[in-house]
């Protein structure tokens, strides 16, 4: 039975993989600008230009290498993605200032998708101590903003009607200039993220419980009703979903022996039986990392994630001494063929044919209750 905690892993993959996407994107838009200053239709200084976009293209450059390294599916890399994606977002918002303030936020929104506190909060810190380098930096390094050097407090009327005048002055904020930087702008822009806040926790509250609700239907639908473990439409979802993201698995294929016989000599009812005991067998050795499917009626499939080495030997052993015990006590005896691979996950399908020809052999060489 799949259980919420990978639902939300499988979310998380999603997220993970739209926010790449988001990289992607801000990477054409930042070339866009670019392009469109090259050729004289904005008129922001070329240095600035060049500066503030090769970093941010740098830090995007290496969020894609890091993700892809790392693999969509580990924990941590949901934060090193949103580490980047702030840190490419604040040194655009640093040169550029004006609009380029607005992207700052992005990352914020994008933290929605996996409905954690933790990772709401963590982002949310992120883009506060970034809006406060953007303004600070913006000021002394980036472009210039006017309502910064010129503390604007008036509309533009009063501005042009003290040009005709000749009496324009930069207002006095009453203040040193860092202390009015962030009183008149950081704070500012600080209250704003604060009150997306419980907006931000709304919204993932509201995906936590659709989550949960498809949990609930997909279990109506993904296990088994005789064994209680996943079927074969859940194997098939998560073979294309979920597994190819997976760097590393382990596959161990089951086959009962003479199910076929038992049905016919001793009637489908024992059949069953047989079936249920030796889905009995198996389903103890799920764990966290290990999901067990039955794809037909004689065979059953364990995928383990990131077997360590000697877990496909150290899972044999165990399902051996439940063999044991099993049929100990019971006049229906369980026997079945094993075969096992283990590869990336991006090549499960051929993972299963290669245990599914293991297993093959062993059915020729041997009847023998475990390997």
């Amino acid at each position: 039975m799949l259980m919420l905690e990978e639902y939300l892993r499988e979310f998380e993959i999603k997220a993970n993989q739209f926010n790449l996407r988001i990289v992607g994107f801000s990477c054409v838009i930042g070339l866009l600008i670019w392009l469109l200053n090259a050729l004289h239709i904005f008129i922001v200084d070329p240095a600035i230009v060049r500066v503030g976009f090769t970093g941010f293209l740098a830090v995007n450059l290496l969020n894609f290498i890091l993700v892809k390294a790392l693999g969509e599916s580990r924990y941590y890399t949901k934060y090193v993605l949103l580490f980047c994606l702030i840190l490419s977002y604040g040194i655009l918002s640093v040169m550029l200032t004006y609009h380029a303030a607005l992207i700052t936020i992005i990352p914020y929104f994008l933290s929605v998708q996996y409905r954690s506190k933790k990772v709401i909060w963590f982002t949310f810190t992120l883009t506060m101590v970034s809006l406060l380098v953007s303004v600070y930096g913006g000021y002394y390094y980036g472009l210039c903003n006017g309502n910064m050097l010129l503390f604007t407090a008036h509309s533009t009327d009063f501005y042009l009607d003290q040009i005709v005048k000749g009496t324009l002055a930069p207002n006095n904020p009453g203040m040193a200039i860092n202390g009015a930087l962030f009183l008149f702008f950081v704070l500012p822009q600080w209250l704003i993220v604060i009150a997306f806040l419980p907006i931000i926790f709304h919204l993932s509250k509201q995906i936590e419980g659709r989550v949960q609700r498809e949990m609930v239907f997909s279990q109506k639908t993904d296990v088994d009703f005789m064994t209680g473990v996943l079927n074969g439409i859940c194997f098939n979802k998560l073979s294309k979903e979920y597994y190819p993201h997976i760097k590393k698995i382990g596959v161990i294929v089951w086959d009962i022996n003479r199910l076929k016989i038992i049905n016919d000599t001793k009637g489908v009812a024992t059949g069953d039986l047989l079936v249920t005991l030796t889905a009995d067998s198996i389903k103890f050795l799920q764990q966290s990392n290990r999901k067990i499917f039955r794809i037909n009626g004689d065979r059953f499939i364990l995928i383990i994630e990131n077997p360590s080495a000697g877990d496909i030997n150290k899972v044999l052993l165990k399902w051996n001494g439940k063999i044991d015990l099993i049929n100990k006590d019971s006049t229906l005896k369980i026997s079945a063929a094993v075969g096992y691979s283990t590869g990336k996950g991006s090549e499960l399908e051929y993972l299963i044919l290669e245990a599914n020809q293991k297993m093959r052999n062993h059915k020729k060489t041997s009847r023998m209750e475990a390997i």
